[in-house]
């Protein structure tokens, strides 16, 4: 089975070139984790992930995937150090990926 790879708005992503942590980067990542995470309990299910990614053309397997993908405990959820460890792994796709859907460029 290949590799699915999930887009976020806002999830902008660091040049590999560029030293230290990318601040705003992670504020960006904070803002998306707190804007996915409906019920504030700190985690982000598939139910949310659907609902606050709906219209972006995503299939429930693609959302399920990116949780599988990031949900280093199994618990079926992603806290936000999960969340954020899966941006981080995959941000040179999803940064492909944003290319292609910005049409109009607006991100």
């Amino acid at each position: 089975m290949g590799s699915q790879w999930v887009w976020f708005p806002r999830a902008c992503c660091q040049d590999s070139k560029a030293p230290g942590p990318d601040l705003e980067r992670e504020k960006h990542w904070a803002e998306l984790f707190d804007q996915l995470d409906l019920n504030k309990d700190g985690h982000i299910d598939i139910a949310e992930l659907r609902a606050g990614l709906a219209g972006r053309g995503l299939s429930k397997g693609s959302l399920e995937r990116m949780v599988k993908a990031g949900d280093t405990n199994q618990d079926g959820v992603l806290d936000f150090e999960e969340f954020t460890q899966y941006l981080r792994t995959h941000e040179k796709q999803l940064k492909i990926m944003f290319k292609n859907l910005d049409r109009n460029n607006d991100w």
